[in-house]
C-alpha cells in the first residue's frame, strides 16, 4: 500500500497525495547542499539558513536512516520489529554510536513507524551538526506537539528552526523537520524525541 492509499484508509476520504518518503529526503539533501528552487535569485546571494545551509561534511559520522522496516538500519529496541502491527517498544540502557530504538507503543510498517498511543519516543545516537526528521501528521488539518532533548537535557542554542530552546514543537505537515542544529563541539550526542499526542508518522531521519 503506499503511503496516499494508507492515508485514504486511515481517514476514510481522499486527500492530495502527500510525498513519497524518498522525495522528502531528496528534497532535504538538496536544501542542504543549497541547490535552488525556481527563484530568480541567484544562490550566491542568498543566505543559507536552517536545513538550507550546507551540511558539516568534516563532522558527518552519521548517514540518513529510513524507519520503515523495508531500510532501516540499526534499529536496536529488543526483540526487534515487530512487521505492520502494534507493539510496545523499550530502548536499550545505552546505543552505540547511529544505532536508533523505540519507546511506547508503535506500528513499524515498511516504509513508515507511526505512533498508536500517548508519549511515545524515539532516540537517536548521531555524530553531526544538524539532526533533521522527515515526519508529518496522519491528516491534513492535525498538528502534533513534541519535545526534543540532546543528552538528555533541552537542546538551549542546539535547537533547529523546527524546535525552541526548550526542544518545544509541532509537527502540522509532512516535511523534513531540522531539531538540532549545533554550534560545537561536534561529538557523539544521543537524540530524544518525545511527542505528547498520537498519530504522527515518522519516515526517515538524515544529518548535516
Amino acid at each position: 500500500m503506499t503511503i496516499a492509499a494508507a492515508h485514504v484508509a486511515r481517514s476514510g476520504t481522499a486527500q492530495a497525495a502527500p510525498r513519497e518518503p524518498r522525495e522528502l529526503v531528496a528534497l532535504g539533501r538538496a536544501a542542504e547542499a543549497g541547490v535552488a528552487g525556481s527563484s530568480e535569485t541567484p544562490v550566491s546571494n542568498i543566505e543559507a539558513r536552517g536545513v538550507e545551509a550546507p551540511a558539516d561534511w568534516s563532522a558527518l559520522r552519521s548517514p540518513e536512516n529510513y524507519v520503515g522496516y523495508e531500510r532501516t538500519q540499526n534499529f536496536a529496541s529488543p526483540r526487534g520489529v515487530a512487521r505492520d502491527r502494534r507493539r510496545v517498544y523499550s530502548a536499550p540502557a545505552r546505543l552505540a554510536l547511529n544505532q536508533w530504538a523505540l519507546v511506547g507503543e508503535w506500528t513499524i510498517d515498511r516504509q513508515a513507524t507511526v505512533l498508536s498511543t500517548l508519549d511515545g519516543r524515539m532516540v537517536y545516537r548521531f555524530h553531526a551538526r544538524d539532526l533533521h526528521l522527515v515526519m508529518g501528521p496522519p491528516r491534513q488539518g492535525v498538528s502534533l506537539r513534541f519535545r526534543v532533548s540532546i543528552d538528555g537535557h533541552p537542546p538551549g542554542p542546539a535547537h533547529g528552526i523546527d524546535a525552541d530552546e526548550g526542544g518545544n514543537g509541532t509537527v502540522v505537515e509532512q516535511r523534513l523537520y531540522q531539531l538540532i542544529r549545533q554550534p560545537g563541539p561536534i561529538v557523539d550526542r544521543q537524540f530524544e524525541i518525545e511527542f505528547l499526542d498520537p498519530g504522527v508518522e515518522a519516515f526517515a531521519f538524515t544529518f548535516g
